[in-house]
């Protein structure tokens, strides 16, 4: 117990023992039956992998250190409320209630969601009224209704019976003396620190998470500048192809009236060529081999086959250039 928490504060009455039998239904069956649903929805061997995923999908922890070690040890029994809502809004496949985690559902929804949601805010309000450890009997007989039918409703998801409703109705009438109201009391005041810390470790994470986005922002900037450089590098690369096409449209069109002018004086001059023997022979060999040269005296005929050759391949539709090389 804490140093300097005078003993008269936590002096047994009605009111701190009415206090001290709502931390024992939050602490006792509330906290065993998430610890069951959760077993239900994910066996220990599994728990491990999901966590696990789960952790490098979101790259941060979003858990402790401490509680990462709990999961896996894969004891349920070592979970307490702050863990094992995490994991059953997180990891489970349990659909969201119609105002969705984290929100107060409405009091007409009897999903497991909406009860799971109940158990934590039910132990959360004890920590805004952790100065008082002491309830009116209206007060006590409220929350107690609420805390059972939760327990009712989860009991019946569950299927597995009725042992801690029947749990509930022994500890509202159970005997307590000042030692047990005095542990629930501490109990309570323990998991405010814990809540706290973890609300400052939040802090934290996100302080974190503000700077990492900051440097994203200046990344993104940087990105649009060298994407605004490279559509410039682009534009000029187009404007430069487009004038290369003009010239080269330029000097092809230039080739083709020349090419033209030649063929058609090829054509002239094939009225009055006469096919002979050599010219079949070059013929031939032009079917077989890739380079054939033709040579022969001076006025024996040689530009004449070659210019018969290549209209009848140009015909065809083949492509035909002229080399000239002086020898």
């Amino acid at each position: 117990m804490r140093e300097g928490m005078s003993l008269s504060k936590y002096k047994s009455n009605r009111g701190t023992t009415h206090f001290a039998r709502i931390a024992r239904a939050l602490l006792g069956p509330c906290i065993d039956l998430l610890r069951e649903v959760l077993a239900k929805e994910i066996s220990p061997p599994n728990l491990e992998r999901k966590v696990k995923d789960y952790i490098r999908l979101k790259r941060k922890p979003p858990i402790s250190e401490k509680q990462k070690q709990l999961v896996y040890n894969k004891r349920y029994s070592d979970f307490d409320i702050t863990l094992l809502y995490f994991l059953l809004r997180n990891i489970c496949s349990i659909s969201p209630h119609k105002n969705k985690w984290g929100n107060n559902p409405e009091n007409t929804d009897n999903s497991v969601s909406a009860n799971i949601e109940r158990v934590r805010i039910s132990r959360n309000e004890w920590y805004g009224h952790a100065t008082d450890f002491s309830l009116s009997d209206s007060d006590f007989e409220r929350k107690w209704n609420h805390i059972s039918q939760i327990v009712k409703e989860l009991e019946c998801y569950l299927g597995t019976g009725t042992k801690y409703q029947d749990t509930l109705i022994l500890l509202k009438t159970d005997f307590m003396d000042t030692k047990s109201i005095e542990l629930y009391i501490d109990t309570l005041l323990t998991d405010i620190t814990n809540l706290k810390e973890g609300f400052e470790g939040l802090q934290t994470d996100v302080t974190d998470i503000k700077e990492s986005l900051g440097e994203l922002q200046a990344e993104i900037t940087y990105m649009k500048e060298g994407f605004g450089e490279l559509q410039t590098g682009v534009t000029h690369l187009k404007e430069d192809v487009e004038e290369i096409k003009k010239s080269n449209k330029i000097s092809t069109t230039q080739e083709s009236r020349i090419e033209k002018a030649i063929f058609d004086q090829w054509k002239q001059d094939e009225v009055c060529f006469i096919l002979t023997k050599a010219c079949e022979e070059v013929e031939k060999l032009f079917k077989s081999r890739s380079l054939v040269i033709v040579a022969g005296h001076s006025g024996s005929g040689k530009s004449a086959i070659i210019q018969h050759i290549a209209l009848k391949y140009r015909e065809q539709g083949w492509t035909v250039k002229r080399v000239k090389k002086n020898l």
